[in-house]
């Protein structure tokens, strides 16, 4: 890492650059979660970090986004700081960790490609097979635990079947991809109670002569009989 913001299990950590020394030299000092606001837009790295870590880094730092933020946020963390329901999965569907990624696609009609951050979480059965679970219907505190692995490189897809060639690209994470990627999609279906009511309905409607297996979306959903 050549600069940037370091987050591990216990500090921050910021390396910079110091021009003024003199002999110049790259620098690290520990930052306070506050101290964040001033490097959104700097490169960061994840060191065995869990969601639960995110949160907690995170929370000081609602006060000063709390005109824009702090309604949609709140909820998440009242959720975070509640104790989590048993894990009633077998080992094979317990989500092991979640992936920060970047999500590229490409228009075509329009001949542009939009990427932004992304998060979806893998199980020790679906590592393997690359089916991942996505993480807006799954209960916030449930996760606390897991790490987040960032992944920078990524590939483009493409809309309407169009039989192009596959790109593939790298590109670091900044701090604000980090914090867009985590909260967008935990956020998606709004407050934990609209996200339950939702999963509800799924589970209410759900027909498996037009689906497919209800466990395959909700691994802790068993059928009756």
């Amino acid at each position: 890492m050549q600069d940037g913001v370091l987050i591990t299990k216990n500090k921050i950590l910021y390396k910079y650059w110091d021009s003024e020394a003199e002999q110049p030299k790259y620098r690290i000092s520990e930052i306070q979660p506050r101290g964040l606001v001033d490097h959104l837009w700097g490169p960061v790295k994840l060191k065995d970090v869990t969601l639960g870590r995110i949160f907690e880094i995170v929370e000081p730092m609602i006060a000063v986004w709390r005109i824009i933020l702090a309604e949609r946020l709140e909820p998440l963390f009242l959720e975070m700081s509640q104790p989590p329901k048993p894990d009633t999965r077998s080992d094979d569907d317990k989500l092991q960790y979640l992936e920060l990624y970047w999500d590229a696609i490409h228009e075509p009609d329009e001949n542009t490609t939009d990427i932004w951050p992304s998060l979806h979480a893998f199980g020790n059965s679906t590592e393997k097979s690359g089916i991942y679970y996505s993480v807006s219907l799954s209960p916030i505190n449930s996760m606390k635990d897991l790490v987040i692995r960032p992944k920078e490189n990524f590939q483009i897809c493409y809309y309407l079947g169009e039989e192009e060639p596959k790109k593939f690209g790298t590109r670091p994470f900044k701090l604000i991809d980090l914090l867009k990627g985590l909260f967008w999609e935990l956020a998606w279906y709004g407050p934990p109670e609209k996200r339950d009511k939702i999963i509800q309905e799924l589970k209410e409607n759900y027909d498996p002569s037009k689906s497919i297996p209800l466990s395959e979306v909700f691994p802790d959903y068993k059928t009756e009989g």
